[in-house]
């Protein structure tokens, strides 16, 4: 195979497709599209149906993807997985005959059309559902230059892409869409159906179930779950991952004249997140998943039984078997440490899952991390992702020092956790000591890269500690966090300063001593517990709900014998 017979057919028609404006088009919204305010239309030339562009308002540069195909059911349904597997794909609204929104949208494209491309608007558009898509801003893998392919898979977002990748390969093996990555299928696959945003992550697009129905071709099911079998049995047993998915890798430089470097970790991340998505697969109702597609045209108002045969092609036996098959191989492959979690969703502009890690006394550092290490990757692995943010408790690192991650190695390795999970960390405190001698209760913040940004001093302290004087409030991608350690928050002073800055989230690591007067009536322990737990949750329900704040607390585990066990969420 010639690789440049291959990449410059494809990266003329990418060229082609978007025309000289499409550097300054951004994603216009799916729904509520005003289609008499739409300006211009672009043709793209890609596929076997029509894809256009559609211009949202004149100079805005908003830009909504619309596509007329005889697949609708397969790409609706199978975008659903993706997105429920951790895959991104693009979000999407659909138009039906039977709606006003049908024709309003045909007759105004064909208004802004040019007029060499009216016919092909006619043809296209002249199907009974519609696809209106979000536009992704980015670059297909096809039209990848070298320059370009070093930026996303050797810049810092190059774990995003890999793990990406591994989520898209993930959902073209349990759905049979051949159409995108040849690993299982003896083809040339279609390097433009993924795209890389500027920050280089993944996204799949157009993507479609090709189900094999076991009643009628029996050997074709038995050839296909025979060929996923041996390969997920490869990618279990080859934990550096580069013979399995390898071929990854291959593709790459197939189509970009690039190198991956570091390759064993690439393929390391691009395993992580195959194996991830496929463990949620695994878990899916497919039976609730095929009837949400099914429920979204009435059998009365289908149009020549199009959606009718569509859902034929969405094949539950075919599923259920992909899922037997991926269940029974990826179980294996699944770590299971003990976890000590909780999610907490804001009612904010978005939804945050943070985790907080309970930890015990550890006696070295290297404990604590290989054990947050442990929750994070099942909690990705379960989930497919590890959350936006976690916690650890007060004082949960025993290694003293400066709090600065190129400067003390139990941080240097958080940070690094923090970037292998693409995730922010608050990391409970430690004991700083400075130049001359004085030590702080100081904890350290650090972003999804690992990069550290911030250090706070606790400001309420007990004995032989000095006190912090500044506050730590950060804007952080999902919204504005304050840090309060232990005792700071119980000060009016000290709380009423920080809700002032209308955090969404105020976290609060903590080490709460076992009460020692209970130690010869253990029998009252619970009973203080959840007094304790009450006048706190009371205090904190009443302010989350005046400022609308959640709170997070995190405190030892109860299984060490000095700790009170008092993690709780407040939202």
């Amino acid at each position: 195979m010639n690789v440049s017979e291959i990449r410059r057919p494809f990266s003329l028609l990418y060229r082609k497709s978007f025309g000289g404006h499409a550097e300054q088009w951004e994603a216009a919204l799916v729904s509520g599209i005003k289609w008499e305010d739409c300006a211009s239309l672009s043709v793209s030339s890609e596929g076997g149906s029509g894809v256009f562009f559609v211009e949202t308002a004149k100079g805005s540069n908003k830009v909504v993807v619309v596509k007329g195909t005889g697949t609708v059911v397969q790409e609706v349904f199978a975008a659903n997985i993706g997105r429920a597997i951790g895959v991104a794909v693009p979000k999407m609204d659909m138009a039906a005959y039977t709606q006003p929104t049908w024709r309003r949208m045909k007759r105004e494209m064909k208004r802004i059309a040019k007029q060499e491309h009216v016919a092909k608007v006619n043809k296209e558009l002249d199907r009974p559902y519609l696809l209106i898509m979000q536009y992704i801003k980015g670059d297909p893998l096809a039209a990848l230059t070298p320059e370009k392919a070093e930026r996303v898979f050797a810049g810092p977002g190059r774990d995003v892409a890999f793990y990406g990748l591994g989520r898209i390969l993930a959902l073209d093996v349990l759905l049979n869409n051949w159409d995108r990555l040849p690993v299982l299928w003896e083809n040339e696959g279609n390097p433009n159906n993924i795209i890389f945003s500027p920050s280089g992550e993944a996204w799949g697009i157009d993507q479609a179930i090709t189900s094999i129905n076991p009643q009628v071709f029996a050997s074709g099911m038995r050839k296909y779950t025979g060929k996923v079998r041996q390969f997920l049995k490869s990618v279990v047993e080859d934990a550096r991952a580069k013979i399995s998915v390898g071929v990854v890798l291959d593709y790459i430089k197939m189509f970009t004249d690039y190198t991956v470097q570091d390759a064993d970790a690439a393929c390391h991340c691009i395993r992580h997140g195959l194996l991830t998505a496929l463990l949620r697969f695994s878990r899916l109702d497919l039976e609730a998943e095929r009837h949400a597609v099914r429920d979204m045209v009435k059998p009365a108002q289908d149009w020549g039984n199009v959606w009718e045969s569509g859902m034929k092609a969405v094949n539950l036996e075919f599923l259920q078997e992909m899922q037997a098959v991926i269940g029974e191989a990826v179980q294996s492959a699944v770590a299971q440490p003990r976890l000590n979690l909780c999610h907490v969703t804001s009612e904010d502009r978005s939804d945050v899952k943070a985790v907080l890690i309970q930890t015990v006394s550890y006696e070295r550092d290297a404990c604590l991390v290989s054990h947050v290490d442990r929750v994070l990757t099942k909690e990705a692995v379960e989930t497919g992702s590890a959350g936006d943010l976690f916690l650890l408790p007060e004082s949960c690192i025993a290694e003293s020092g400066t709090p600065a991650v190129d400067k003390h190695s139990t941080l240097s390795q958080l940070s690094a956790l923090a970037a292998k999970h693409r995730i922010v960390g608050v990391l409970g405190s430690m004991h700083e000591i400075t130049g001359t001698g004085k030590v702080y209760n100081t904890s350290v913040v650090l972003s999804s890269d690992g990069t550290q940004l911030a250090s706070y001093r606790k400001r309420k302290v007990l004995r032989n500690i000095e006190s912090g004087t500044e506050e730590c409030v950060l804007d952080l991608p999902f919204g504005r966090v304050a840090l309060l350690i232990c005792h700071d928050i119980e000060h009016q002073d000290v709380l009423q300063q920080t809700l002032a800055h209308k955090p969404l989230l105020i976290v609060n690591p903590v080490d709460i001593p076992h009460p020692s007067h209970l130690a010869k009536y253990p029998a009252m322990l619970p009973s203080a517990w959840r007094t304790c737990l009450g006048t706190v949750a009371r205090k904190w329900e009443r302010l989350a709900a005046e400022h609308g704040v959640s709170f997070l607390r995190c405190d030892r585990s109860h299984q060490n014998s000095s700790a009170f066990d008092s993690s709780i969420v407040v939202t």
